[in-house]
């Protein structure tokens, strides 16, 4: 916010933080259906039973994350906007109502999550643990590539702030 009590919505730091992880939660749900979605078609296209195990584990959990995700961004939206929000001029009490129907599509959420434990991981964990090892691979891997971004970016700080204006949108 400016000195003089001006300025945009976007100036206040409760603004952004609300934005912020609205961006982030949708990045983290978009990122669980690729890995859905690669699954589901490498399960397709080869005779590779563990990708199809994948595929059965990573379903349910991107179903419910992702209409999860839809919900609580839906309502920070409608929080963003303020008093607004509940007017039918922003559209955001719309896509809150809408959005709120597609945590019961398809079996609801509830559903789903006793879904994944009875059924997919009956196997003893089997399908997961991959899953799990490549997770906690890339998390080992979290503090190299924050050292070499803040390198990166102390050396050649334009071309960082394009990549990552790039990378985020």
């Amino acid at each position: 916010m400016l000195e003089n009590g001006s300025g945009t919505i976007v100036d206040h730091a409760d603004v952004r933080r609300m934005l912020l992880t609205m961006r982030s939660d949708i990045f983290a749900a978009r990122a669980i259906a690729l890995a859905n979605a690669v699954a589901l078609d490498m399960a397709g296209a080869s005779d590779d039973p563990a990708w199809a195990a994948r595929a059965a584990l990573l379903t349910p959990i991107s179903k419910a994350f992702g209409t999860d995700t839809g919900v609580n961004v839906a309502d920070l939206g409608v929080q963003v906007h303020g008093g607004m929000g509940f007017i039918e001029e922003t559209g955001a009490a719309q896509f809150s109502r809408d959005v709120r129907v597609t945590a019961i599509y398809e079996g609801t959420n509830g559903i789903q999550s006793m879904d994944l434990v009875a059924r997919k991981m009956m196997d003893g964990g089997r399908a997961a643990e991959p899953l799990m090892r490549f997770w906690m691979k890339s998390r080992r891997m979290l503090p190299w590539l924050t050292r070499s971004c803040r390198i990166w970016r102390s050396r050649w700080p334009l071309p960082a702030k394009r990549c990552a204006a790039a990378l985020i949108g």
